[in-house]
């Protein structure tokens, strides 16, 4: 039998398998589109030192495992005397559902768009698509860079091993991509840089402001590719 054949014949019985497992209700294809709207806000909801980004994000899932795909956090300028303008966006989302007799789960395509609300010295504000009116809460940072680290964390699964852990920086520049992807992107890098290096002048001791200083860098050679 040649390799052709044998080939011809490899693909045939996994089509014939896929076939099989979808027919017998194993394996459940889906696809959908998924219109993202983010709220706008007017001037008196934003505090004059709030900075707004948006973020958009497509995740491949695989039960709790997540990989990402594609990453762009750009900051978005408010309009008409302060107005943040309602954001939008189309994609289709897809995937398959693996449904077995001890373990169901999804493998899929997501995509997700949020804006992230930055304001030095407190909490990162995340808002998700379709979320609720409601009156923005500013909470006090709990640990000094804790906002900024979620700011250029990218939406996926990391194990955290505990309250207030953030991945290291060899971690997000491994999943970030470079700083060419897109012009806002590239300036969001560097003022996340900018920002680590500001925050150092106050951090509790070497270890602490040398951590900072080692993110700034990594992001200025990220936003430098």
């Amino acid at each position: 039998m040649t390799n052709a054949s044998r080939w011809t014949r490899s693909v045939v019985g996994a089509i014939c398998g896929c076939a099989t497992m979808v027919a017998a209700g194993c394996i459940l294809p889906y696809a959908w589109p998924k219109v993202a709207c983010v709220r706008g806000y007017a001037p008196a909801e934003l505090p004059a030192d709030c900075r707004v980004f948006r973020m958009e994000a497509t995740v491949d899932r695989r039960d709790i495992s997540e990989t990402l795909v594609d990453f762009s956090l750009s900051e978005q300028s408010r309009f008409l005397g302060g107005w943040l303008l309602p954001h939008e966006h189309l994609s289709v989302d897809y995937g398959l559902y693996v449904v077995g007799i001890a373990l169901n789960y999804a493998i899929d395509r997501v995509h997700l768009t949020r804006l992230r609300l930055y304001r030095p010295g407190f909490e990162l504000v995340e808002i998700d698509s379709w979320d609720a009116l409601g009156i923005l809460e500013w909470r006090e940072e709990n640990r000094l860079g804790s906002a900024l680290d979620a700011l250029v964390d990218p939406p996926i699964h990391w194990p955290r091993p505990q309250k207030g852990w953030a991945p290291s920086i060899d971690q997000l520049v491994a999943v970030l991509p470079p700083g060419s992807t897109s012009d806002g992107y590239k300036e969001t890098l560097l003022f996340a840089a900018a920002e680590y290096e500001r925050i150092a002048r106050r951090a509790d001791g070497n270890d602490e402001m040398t951590r900072f200083l080692a993110k700034a860098g990594a992001l200025r050679e990220l936003a430098a590719k």
